[in-house]
């Protein structure tokens, strides 16, 4: 297997969330103010048909290795399917063969069955069912122009199933959700760390509290006052954290602070030595802003590494 094959398989959620919006984008858009019209209603012909494949990204889904070609694949491979599974909370998916799905319909029966096709993402049935009926026929005809419909697309799973080949994976609601707790709380440390938490103050909500170090509480802006202290006594700190671990609406932290003591901390001249701090912390996420910190460090270790003594 080569690794653009492996790449392709890996293929990142945001890539799988950007396809499939690509496709039904396309889909809603209106061909016929792109494509050669008669008067009145669009005329029903194998070319059009062909015109609105193209156009509506049929072949992005339905017809294997299209996308990855920049569709340059012979008319040959088109509409055949794809053994690349879709998979999300629904299960998984894969595009199926139009060639052999149409091949048992008549004209009539395919228009009917496209106004009212029910089916799992990321097929966008909805902009199929509002298609204009001579572009279901152009569509019908094309397809059955085609030839040979070859073999059928693997057959859906449930959710829980696993799949047995390529697949790319949808965030599901709950996992969507936690993503953008862990991109709020991730904002707040980028402040932090490039000392503009001022900046950051509209990820933060008014009764935001914090505890730090283990024995103090501050508001926002008490926060930003020790956060302050840092940042000139470590104008190069930064979090490195070894683990984040999302659950609801908390985010944890664990890792390390790092940094030279350049400026005056808790009464400690600058050493000029490189701190390497263990931290933990809790952040908690409500209505979309940061409403809780807690930060939990050794401060005995921090003086130690700062003097070289407890």
């Amino acid at each position: 297997m080569t690794n653009n094959t492996w790449n392709f398989i890996k293929l990142s959620v945001g890539w799988a969330t950007t396809t499939a919006l690509l496709a039904g984008c396309n889909m809603a858009r209106d061909p016929q103010r792109e494509a050669p019209q008669s008067s009145g209603e669009a005329a029903v012909s194998v070319e059009r048909g062909k015109y609105l494949v193209k156009a509506s990204g049929c072949n992005d889904c339905h017809t294997a290795g299209y996308l990855l070609a920049d569709g340059n694949l012979d008319e040959k491979q088109w509409l055949t399917g794809d053994a690349m599974g879709w998979r999300g909370p629904w299960g998984t998916t894969y595009p199926s063969n139009l060639r052999l799905f149409m091949k048992d319909l008549t004209e009539d029966q395919w228009v009917e069955t496209a106004r009212h096709l029910r089916r799992r993402p990321p097929m966008p049935w909805f902009n199929l069912n509002s298609m204009a009926e001579s572009d279901l026929r152009s569509i019908y005809r094309f397809t059955r122009s085609l030839g040979d419909p070859g073999r059928p697309a693997p057959a859906s799973l449930a959710p829980g199933e696993e799949p047995k080949g390529p697949y790319a994976q949808f965030p599901g609601p709950d996992q969507l959700a936690q993503a953008q707790v862990r991109e709020l709380v991730m904002r707040l440390y980028q402040g932090f760390d490039s000392s503009k938490l001022d900046e950051f103050g509209v990820v933060v909500d008014s009764t935001f509290r914090a505890s730090v170090m283990g024995n103090q509480t501050l508001d926002w802006n008490g926060f930003k006052s020790f956060g302050a202290q840092f940042m000139r006594a470590f104008p190069d700190g930064k979090h490195e954290f070894d683990r984040i671990v999302v659950s609801g609406d908390t985010v944890v932290t664990i890792g390390h602070y790092v940094g030279t003591h350049q400026g005056e901390l808790m009464g400690i001249a600058p050493s000029h030595k490189r701190l390497n701090l263990a931290v933990m912390h809790l952040d908690r996420v409500a209505n979309g802003k940061v409403v809780e910190h807690v930060g939990i460090a050794n401060g005995s270790d921090l003086v130690r590494q700062l003097r070289g003594k407890e």
